[in-house]
């Protein structure tokens, strides 16, 4: 009985091991991606001239190009997770969502709230600009709407094209095995 619980205890002890070493493998992974991020910035700042830019990476804390990075990337980051919100939303308004439609009022003003920050670094301070950014926000809603409609269509046409009732029960399978795997992987993930 002892020897079970001794091999369980090691498996976990295992698994805890293969996850800390999977977590460094992709910090370092990430820190190698961000590599050409901070020498890019490195040439922007050197204003293209590759001695300065030596200059500066060899000089300059990487914490000062890692803050300065954030800081440029935020914004953007922020606008973009205001229009993935969106486009979710524009795929669970279709999905039958509609009979609250106050509701997309919250989900617009975040985005919109979300997109305050890319506004004050514009690059080009000019009416247009902004009027481009801000079209780009009812813009993902509809395709997050219509990606939805057509997902749906193609599987009610599948259906519909059954001729037997047992090609018809295989495809309600499959389509049934495919929610239980998204409807499962959705919860199993770390």
């Amino acid at each position: 009985m002892t020897d079970s619980g001794e091999e369980l205890s090691n498996i976990d002890s295992e698994i805890a091991l293969s996850r800390v070493t999977t977590i460094k493998e992709a910090l370092a992974l990430l820190g190698l991606l961000l590599l050409p991020g901070f020498s890019l910035r490195a040439l922007v700042v050197a204003r293209f001239d590759p001695t300065v830019a030596t200059a500066l990476v060899q000089f300059t804390q990487p914490l000062n190009f890692l803050l300065d990075f954030l800081l440029d990337a935020t914004p953007v980051l922020l606008y973009v997770s205001g229009l993935t919100a969106l486009f979710w939303y524009g795929g669970r308004w279709q999905r039958g969502g509609r009979g609250h439609t106050l509701s997309i009022v919250p989900v617009f003003l975040l985005a919109l709230g979300l997109s305050v920050p890319i506004f004050m670094i514009a690059p080009f301070p000019e009416i247009p600009y902004y009027c481009m950014l801000l079209a780009f926000l009812p813009g993902t809603f509809a395709a997050g709407n219509s990606l939805t409609v057509l997902k749906g269509k193609s599987s009610q046409n599948l259906l519909r094209s059954a001729r037997t009732r047992e090609e018809r029960q295989r495809y309600l399978g499959a389509l049934q095995t495919r929610l239980e795997i998204r409807t499962y992987s959705m919860w199993s993930w770390p």
